[in-house]
Formats: C-alpha cells, sequence, structure tokens
C-alpha cells in the first residue's frame, strides 16, 4: 500500500504508522494499564508528522532511536506508569511480555 502511495505524483511524501492499543507495566509486580503504541519510521516521520519525532533524552545514546529495545513516551504516559527517562517497561504482545528501556520523550500529547 505504501509503494502505490509514493507512486502517485500528488503525494510528495508518506511514512508508516502502526497503531495498537497493549497492555503496558513498569514491572512484573505492577497492574497491567492499557496504553496506545505507535510504530514509526524514526527517519521518515519529522517530515511527515513532526509531533511524533522522538526526542531522545541527553543521558541516553543519540542513536536510541535506532534502538529496537527502546521506547519513547509522551508525558501522560509516564506520568500514568510512574517511569522515568532510563527505566524499564514491559509491553505484552502475541509472545508475552517484551521489556523496553524508556530512550526520550514525544511531543504528541495523550491520555
Amino acid at each position: 500500500m505504501l509503494a502505490t502511495l509514493l507512486r502517485d505524483d500528488a503525494v510528495r511524501v508518506a511514512s508508516p504508522v502502526v497503531e495498537l492499543d497493549v497492555a503496558a507495566r513498569a514491572s512484573a509486580d505492577t497492574a497491567p494499564q492499557s496504553v496506545r503504541l505507535l510504530g514509526i519510521d524514526a527517519l521518515q516521520v519529522g517530515t511527515v508528522a513532526p509531533a511524533l519525532l522522538p526526542r531522545v533524552d541527553a543521558a541516553q545514546d543519540r542513536l536510541s532511536v535506532l534502538d529496537p529495545d527502546a521506547a519513547f513516551a509522551n508525558d501522560a504516559a509516564l506520568r500514568g506508569l510512574n517511569l522515568r527517562i532510563g527505566d524499564r517497561l514491559e509491553l505484552r504482545g502475541p509472545a508475552g511480555w517484551q521489556r523496553l528501556r524508556i530512550a526520550g520523550t514525544l511531543v504528541l500529547g495523550g491520555s
């Protein structure tokens, strides 16, 4: 679908976004909460949706946007899950719980 869209002369730029509602928790000891997860192409999203650009925290590796074990959360998600930059986050997927490191934030709001 993306390839077809990019061949259209009316389309200057496009970037895929995958959106899911998933269970998230700070650790195995905490109750899971439902959060909206967005999967983006961090190298392309800035030209299409700048609010989705991940902001790498100064204490994290600047290449964290390319790290498959890194996640970026908005302020509402950080507060709701009681997490800080550098903390671990667990997301439940088809293969069970996956641990990710919070490497920065997003401008995009949420609740």
